[in-house]
């Protein structure tokens, strides 16, 4: 009998195991998505407000040279850091750099760095707003100029 009992107390705390894992796994896949959501949705925001910019005649660069920022250093080369590469090409604000943390991954971006010597800049814009903060702290150990990300560009012209 007792090794029955055994066997079925064994049994209901595997089931209960298991469904307390899987919950588990499911709130963090659930928190994942809800992070993947807010990311997009950030994108979203940011490129609409370029668009409307552009639509008035605007660009990122009024905004960094009304702060008096002539030359910059990109941070994320994905879409959004390709975007503002392009967009400030031939103007009046120089793109010194671009950094990325998988540079070695890069298709031929202009000086995709990872861990070199940079160039003095006078300010990062941070194109991966959603780990804007984990950014700021990595580079301000180092950087010599503000941090900036892109949505406070594209929002402050």
């Amino acid at each position: 009998m007792n090794k029955l009992l055994a066997g079925v107390l064994g049994a209901i705390g595997g089931v209960a195991g298991g469904t307390i894992v899987g919950l588990m796994l499911g709130e963090k896949q659930k928190q994942d998505q809800i992070k993947k959501i807010e990311k997009y949705k950030t994108y979203y925001n940011v490129l609409n407000q370029w668009v409307f910019l552009k639509q008035q005649g605007k660009s990122p660069e009024d905004y960094l040279a009304r702060m008096g920022y002539q030359s910059i250093a990109i941070y994320g080369m994905g879409e959004l850091g390709k975007c503002l590469l392009k967009e400030l090409e031939g103007g009046g604000v120089k793109v010194k750099y671009c950094m990325d943390a998988n540079a070695p991954t890069l298709d031929g971006e202009m000086n995709a760095l990872k861990d070199e010597k940079k160039e003095k800049v006078d300010v990062i814009v941070v194109t991966a707003m959603f780990a804007f903060d984990e950014i700021e702290e990595k580079l301000s150990k180092e950087a010599e100029c503000p941090i900036i990300s892109l949505e406070d560009v594209v929002f402050g012209v």
